[in-house]
C-alpha cells in the first residue's frame, strides 16, 4: 500500500469537518493548555483538553464527538478509548466488484475462499477491497485507539501488497495487527514471526535447514525489536542463529 497516497485519501476526505471543528473551538478558552510529560494530568477538562485528547488517539473528531468526551469527564473518556475489551472487531471486507471471484456471491466476504491460480486478477481486486475496506474504517472510526494502533503497527511492521499480492493474507495480517494493537509486544511480534503475509514479504518461505535466509531475522532484530545503531548490541551471529531458529 502507498502510504503517502493513502494517508491523503484521509486528510482529503476530513479536511472540510477538521476545519469546522477548529473554527468552533477557537471561540473556546481555556485557562490551561496540555503539555507533554509523564507526569499525571490533573488540569482544566475543557473542550480543548477533549479535542487534544482524540486528536492523539484517533484521526480527528467532530464537535459532537468533542462534547461527548467532554461531557464524559478525563477519566471515563481515557478509559472509554483505550478499553476495546467489549468493542467487536469489524466485519471482513466483502466482494464489492464485478467479474472473477465466481466463488464468492456480490456483497458476501472472500476471506474465507481461497484464489487458485490468478488469470482474472482476482488478488488485485481483493485487495482494491480491502484497502477500500481499511479507509473505510478509519474514516468512520469508533471513538477509540484501535484504528489507530492498527495504522501505527503498520508502519512498524512494515510490508507491501504488491509484492505478496494475495488479498487472504493481506487481511490476515492487517487482523493480526488489529487484534494485538494493545495487547503484549513479545506475543504480538511472535504472532507476526508466523504470520503467512510476513513471511512472504520477508523470504521467509524460502528459509530451510540448509539454507538459512537472514532476511527476516535481520528485520525482525534490525528493525522491528531491538534497532539498529551502535548500542544496539546485536551481532552477525545473532542474525545467522535467528534465522536457523526461524
Amino acid at each position: 500500500m502507498d502510504r503517502k497516497l493513502f494517508l491523503q485519501s484521509i486528510y482529503k476526505t476530513n479536511k472540510s469537518p477538521v476545519a469546522s471543528v477548529k473554527s468552533k473551538l477557537s471561540n473556546k478558552s481555556s485557562t490551561q493548555t496540555t503539555s507533554t510529560g509523564l507526569t499525571p494530568y490533573s488540569g482544566s477538562w475543557t473542550h480543548v483538553q477533549a479535542a487534544h485528547l482524540l486528536k492523539r488517539t484517533t484521526f480527528g473528531s467532530t464537535y459532537s464527538d468533542i462534547n461527548t468526551v467532554t461531557s464524559q469527564g478525563m477519566n471515563a473518556a481515557v478509559n472509554s478509548i483505550l478499553n476495546l475489551t467489549n468493542v467487536p472487531l469489524p466485519s471482513p471486507p466483502v466482494k464489492d466488484y464485478t467479474n472473477a471471484d465466481n466463488l464468492v456471491a456480490a456483497g458476501t466476504t472472500w476471506i474465507n475462499t481461497p484464489v487458485t491460480g490468478d488469470s482474472g486478477g482476482v488478488n488485485f481486486r481483493r485487495i482494491s477491497s480491502f484497502k477500500k475496506w481499511w479507509v473505510s474504517l478509519m474514516i468512520n472510526q469508533n471513538k477509540d485507539i484501535r484504528e489507530k494502533m492498527t495504522l501505527f503497527w503498520h508502519n512498524h511492521f512494515g510490508t507491501e501488497t504488491e509484492i505478496v499480492n494475495n488479498g487472504k493474507l493481506v487481511y490476515e495480517h492487517n487482523n493480526t495487527l488489529r487484534q494485538s494493537c494493545l495487547g503484549n509486544f513479545k506475543d504480538m511480534v511472535r504472532a507476526v514471526s508466523k504470520d503467512a503475509y510476513m513471511l512472504i514479504y520477508l523470504n521467509g518461505n524460502t528459509n530451510t535447514k540448509n539454507a538459512p535466509n537472514e532476511n527476516y531475522a535481520r528485520e525482525l532484530l534490525e528493525l522491528f525489536t531491538i534497532g539498529k545503531g551502535p548500542n544496539s548490541q546485536y551481532t552477525q551471529n545473532d542474525v545467522e542463529t535467528a534465522a536457523k531458529v526461524l
